[in-house]
């Protein structure tokens, strides 16, 4: 009961940290001041954490989902980037 109070603050926290830079982007049409470097990074990342969850055999499913939404929102950042790039 813990565990998944825990784990669904933790997805929300993370997965909700990316909406005002997507929103910030597609509001101003302008994607100047972000670091596309940062998010490719990030990505790489959250790849390593769903393979080493995967390898281990530990099948946490707010870790899994936190890495593979928040993979998804780096994305759609990254499209933005590039669709906005100066």
């Amino acid at each position: 009961m813990v565990e998944n109070l825990f784990g669904g603050l933790m997805f929300f926290c993370f997965l909700s940290c990316y909406i005002p830079q997507i929103h910030e982007i597609v509001k101003n049409k302008n994607s100047q001041n972000v670091s596309a470097l940062t998010y490719i990074i990030t990505i790489f990342g959250y790849i390593s954490g769903i393979i080493y969850l995967l390898v281990v055999k530990n099948y946490a499913i707010w870790l899994l989902l936190n890495y593979s939404l928040c993979m998804v929102l780096c994305f759609v950042i990254l499209y933005y980037w590039h669709k906005y790039k100066s």
